[in-house]
């Protein structure tokens, strides 16, 4: 019997006692309740076994066991083969083991195992309430449910405190465990305190999973699956008053699907989440329910309706991720969030992302959102609230059909200032205000912008604003531009209001009067006028310190605008100098216009007026490298035809830095400036040019327009018909020796003429401005020319740019010798140099040998003509035995050496320098003192 007993507690152990109905077969009734006392030991005491009856037996009757005494609690009992009994009350048992043929009804009783289940035969729950109050998956290999096909029902399951729970994998007599032998859960899972350990059940189509305590999720939710149907996967889901589900660091995903509720007090924290959440449907409901989704950076995917907070008096906390790039709440159904009437959802976190696949009703004391998309497939309509939203999309899929309102707004919405609205697919309906709103921070814009059912259409108004910045310094003239269709006269009116404002448009044909009689300027005086919307621009003068917030309402150009432009050549006319706008309510990238294939043969440039400094800048010296919402601008053409705005130019706000085409035959590019002592200034640039030539290039050289304000001081060249320049292309590089400057001095009248550092002069090349009245030179780079003038008084033929060909500085580094800096080209006698370590650690005067790594600044200045040069140089450390400067000591290095190595001093520089030991000569014991470092890397 010992030989039995320990070959069959061997068998017990590697099945986990899932085969006993195999033992009970071979040893008979009492060697199998014999082996069962053993392996419950964690419960002394005689088992107790029901008796074979034909008959339905009551387990609270004598009769209905072997011995004739009802278990008493926490007894282990076995029903054995041909034993049908029912529960009649509540029950606690230790191990109960049903065999096969054997029977146990539970009714609608509480049913507690406090240590393990194993069901062979049937086990009948009803309606009852299974309390797993056990510990032996957490001390014992033992599955707290164990059994074999056809599996185990139960229909309520409690976990308390102190529990751990594994619902066993079910029959692994086969090679593959049988998932129809597993444990299935068709009502409730409670965890009261208690968890899941090793394996969880199956939930049925109608079960809920149920956290009634503080939980981060575990075993009892299989991660990564996408089977509603597979192990572990809940169906509903519901989180307790006063209870937290917390999904921690989880880089998984998780299902659910069925219904998401987290109740009063309830909290769902997902704030430090990286996978996905699923399920079909969800609610936060009841007071002081909260959903944290802070820094999660997976979704919370909702395939139903979704309600936050729906329930009126109660406060319930929706808090998003602050950041970009977190996650978001995708909700396919209805969303809800907030009741109809005294509800207090606080959405915190403005950066949250949702999407929403229904309606959407919103009822919050917060109605700021991050990203917004609607994305049904059905109508989806927008009610409850205004909400304002950093980034509204628009992907609804229900047909192609133009203004038939897949997505209706019927609140007020605001685009926040710097925000986007992207109508990507799907008709709008706007039938309350919708704002794109501006501030000094940025400007709200549209992204898509197309008027087709296969696309997008909007429908309804828009008010745009356009907040325009204020100067200091007295009247100014701003270029503004209108992009809306049906702004009028008045609206620019009340956005300047107090502040003086008049509204010009320009004529580029207008002959004006030799007598100043007539004027290519027209002032838009009548309120009723409308502005004109098509790429027409607008210069408003306006007085000191009026910052606008530029505000109109209508719809907006959803495809090319074409923008006449003329050329006239005539007397007193234009010259082709056209003042356009962008004609979108977005920007649009400056490169994409200039290189449109129309544009390109029309223009080469763009000009823009800079109000802080009064100067104009063009797209080549410092304009914006995008063109702004509601700006204006020039553009100087060679001939009559259309500039071209195509809705394939707009870009983000600010997001693309401004790139030139490069143009290989452009040689250099200088800049001159005039500055009185009040900072006010002008500028004038001249390029180098291998296809520039003195005469006028329409599209090399760019026409100077005086500053707005006299008290500027100005700056330009002058052709000889008079033509002014703001820039000059005379030539290439040697072929300009000199460039007359004519200054107009501003206000003051004491100006200084520099050159400005940010364009630097090209190598080999230097200059100097002098001043032919008085002889008086200054080196460009070397400082300011500073002379009085007559305040608002022209000088034409004073001031003069006077270039020459300059030697350059070159670096050169050895062990031996450390930096060694030389003044390479002609007469480099007549320079003077001095230079200095960028820490201020070293410097000195002439070329110098034997600097040290560092960074190194050069001057020179020549004693004759007064030019001026500067460089910047880095010395490296060189080490020993690195000859090709690779920093390594390899066979190159080596080969190198051997070939260096000489009997006699190689001054003559035959050889790569070799000298290891920098004793002059190239010998055995370079070779010596390299090879130990031989193939090591430097430093």
């Amino acid at each position: 019997m010992s030989h039995l007993m320990h070959t069959l507690a061997s068998f017990c152990a590697q099945s986990r006692n899932r085969a006993l109905s195999v033992a009970f077969g071979a040893i008979g009734l009492f060697s199998f309740t014999f082996l069962l006392t053993l392996s419950a030991s964690a419960q002394p005491g005689t088992p107790y076994t029901s008796v074979e009856s034909g008959t339905p037996l009551l387990w609270s009757a004598t009769t209905t066991w072997s011995g004739g005494v009802v278990p008493p609690a926490g007894s282990n009992v076995t029903i054995p083969s041909n034993s049908y009994v029912s529960l009649t009350g509540d029950v606690e048992v230790g191990v109960v083991s049903i065999s096969t043929g054997g029977t146990l009804v539970l009714g609608s009783h509480t049913f507690t195992v406090k240590d393990y289940m194993n069901v062979v035969g049937t086990l009948d729950a009803g309606t009852s309430t299974v309390v797993f109050d056990s510990n032996s998956a957490q001390n014992t290999s033992q599955p707290t449910v164990d059994g074999t096909e056809p599996g185990v029902t139960l229909y309520n399951v409690q976990i308390p405190s102190g529990a751990y729970v594994d619902f066993g994998e079910g029959d692994v007599t086969g090679e593959t465990p049988d998932p129809n032998a597993a444990v299935t859960i068709t009502s409730q899972l409670s965890l009261d305190g208690g968890a899941v350990v090793v394996n969880p059940p199956y939930y049925g189509s109608a079960s809920t999973l149920k956290y009634n305590s503080s939980y981060t999720v575990s075993t009892e939710w299989t991660a990564d699956s996408t089977n509603a149907a597979a192990k572990g996967v809940p169906h509903h889901v519901e989180v307790a008053t006063g209870a937290t589900l917390d999904f921690d660091a989880a880089t998984k995903d998780y299902l659910c699907s069925g219904d998401f509720t987290v109740n009063g007090s309830g909290t769902l924290d997902m704030g430090t989440m990286n996978g996905n959440l699923t399920t079909a449907s969800l609610s936060v409901t009841g007071a002081s329910g909260a959903m944290d989704m802070s820094g999660m950076t997976g979704d919370v995917i909702v395939q139903g309706a979704c309600t936050i907070g729906g329930v009126s008096g109660q406060s319930v906390t929706l808090t998003m991720p602050s950041s970009e790039g977190k996650g978001k709440l995708d909700v396919k159904g209805d969303l809800t969030l907030g009741a109809s009437s005294n509800n207090a959802l606080t959405i915190s976190g403005d950066e949250g992302n949702i999407d929403c696949g229904g309606n959407m009703a919103v009822h919050t004391t917060s109605s700021e959102f991050g990203n917004l998309k609607f994305d049904g497939i059905l109508a989806q309509t927008l009610s409850g609230q205004a909400i304002s939203v950093d980034s509204l999309i628009i992907d609804n899929s229900l047909n192609d059909v133009v203004d038939d309102a897949d997505v209706t707004f019927s609140e007020n919405v605001d685009i926040t200032p710097g925000g986007v609205f992207n109508p990507v697919q799907g008709s709008v309906q706007i039938n309350g205000t919708f704002t794109m709103n501006s501030d000094a921070t940025g400007t709200a814009r549209i992204a898509t912008l197309a008027d087709a059912g296969a696309t997008s259409d909007v429908t309804g108004d828009i008010t745009f604003e356009r907040y325009v910045p204020s100067v200091t310094d007295g009247y100014s003239f701003l270029l503004l531009g209108n992009y809306v269709d049906g702004a009028l006269r008045s609206d620019w009116s009340s956005s300047f209001t107090p502040a003086f404002n008049m509204v010009m448009s320009f004529a580029e044909d207008f002959a004006v009067s030799a007598d100043g009689g007539s004027t290519a300027w027209s002032v838009i005086s009548t309120a009723t006028d409308a502005l004109e919307f098509g790429g027409k621009g607008y210069v408003v003068y306006t007085s000191a310190n009026s910052s606008p917030t530029v505000t109109a309402t209508g719809s907006y150009n959803t495809g090319q605008v074409d923008v006449p432009i003329t050329y006239s050549s005539g007397a007193n006319q234009g010259g082709g100098m056209n003042l356009i706008s962008n004609p979108f309510p977005s920007p649009i990238d400056g490169s994409s216009f200039l290189n449109n294939t129309n544009n390109s043969g029309l223009f080469a440039d763009y000009q823009i007026y800079d109000n802080a400094t009064d100067t104009w800048k063009t797209s080549g010296t410092g304009a914006p490298s995008t063109i702004d919402v509601g700006q204006s601008f020039y553009v100087q053409t060679n001939g009559g035809g259309n500039a071209e705005f195509e809705t394939s130019m707009i870009t983000g706000a600010g997001s693309n830095s401004f790139v030139r085409s490069e143009d290989a035959l452009e040689e250099g590019f200088i800049c001159i400036r005039v500055e009185q002592e009040d900072g006010r200034h002008g500028e004038t640039f001249l390029r180098f040019h291998e296809e520039g030539a003195e005469e006028w290039q329409w599209d090399l050289d760019v026409t100077f327009r005086p500053s707005g304000n006299s008290a500027n001081p100005e700056i330009f060249s002058e052709l000889g018909n008079g033509h002014k320049l703001l820039i000059n292309s005379p030539g290439s590089l040697g072929e300009v020796e000199e460039l007359a400057l004519v200054v107009e001095a501003g206000a003051q009248g004491t100006v200084a003429l520099s050159l400005n550092d940010e364009y630097a002069l090209p190598e080999g090349l230097c200059g100097v401005i002098e001043d032919l009245e008085t002889g008086e030179t200054v080196g460009l780079g070397a400082g300011s020319l500073v002379v009085e003038l007559e305040s608002g008084t022209v000088y034409h033929d004073r001031f003069m740019v006077k270039l020459y060909d300059a030697p350059v500085f070159e670096a050169t580094a050895t062990h031996c010798e450390g930096g060694v800096v030389h003044l390479v080209g002609e007469e480099t006698a007549l320079w003077n140099v001095i230079w200095s370590e960028s820490n201020g650690e070293l410097d000195g005067t002439g070329c110098v040998t034997g600097l040290t790594p560092g960074e190194y600044t050069l001057e020179g200045t020549n004693t004759v003509s007064g030019c001026h040069i500067s460089s910047q140089v880095a010395i490296s450390e060189v080490c020993m035995g690195d000859f090709n400067l690779n920093g390594e000591r390899d066979i190159t290095d080596l080969l190198v050496l051997l070939v260096g190595i000489q009997p006699v001093d190689n001054f003559e520089g035959s050889f790569p320098e070799t000298d290891c030991d920098c004793d002059g000569a190239m010998t055995t014991l370079d070779l010596l003192m390299f090879l130990p470092q031989f193939g090591s890397n430097c430093e």
